[in-house]
């Protein structure tokens, strides 16, 4: 049996068709301007031999897409960035003062490196972790 990876084919359409429609001439049109995209969830198929839908609980439930859009953007691809990444990644990009900012937040993408990788711990609504 073949298996077409449709949350897969949904990605490859969002960057290779939808963002080459939105963006169009990305030398004019990225040359002030920051594109952060990620999903809200993973997807898993046929995982463990088993056909699951939204909202199993395995840690590929917990791993999403996070891409990083624009020109002159420098960051460790190495870095496993997580949602909590994205606050600070945008206050880093208005250049918002780390004196002015009122939490200690995830590290912004822009300072991340792989040395800052640590295992990240995921709580499923049946209340296992698992860890990535």
């Amino acid at each position: 049996m073949e298996l077409v990876n449709p949350y897969d084919n949904s990605i490859n359409y969002n960057i290779n068709t939808f963002f080459k429609c939105l963006i169009g001439d990305a030398e004019k049109s990225l040359k002030n301007t920051k594109i952060i995209y990620t999903g809200d969830h993973g997807e898993m198929f046929l995982e463990d031999g088993k056909s699951t839908k939204h909202g199993g609980k395995n840690k590929l439930q917990a791993t999403v897409p996070l891409l990083l859009i624009g020109n002159d953007l420098k960051v460790d691809t190495k870095y496993k960035a997580t949602h909590a990444n994205i606050l600070p990644t945008v206050l880093d990009i208005i250049h918002y003062p780390m004196q002015l900012r009122k939490y200690p937040y995830t590290i912004s993408l822009f300072k991340a490196t792989e040395k800052d990788n640590s295992t990240k711990i995921y709580f499923t609504r049946f209340a296992q972790p698992y860890f990535i």
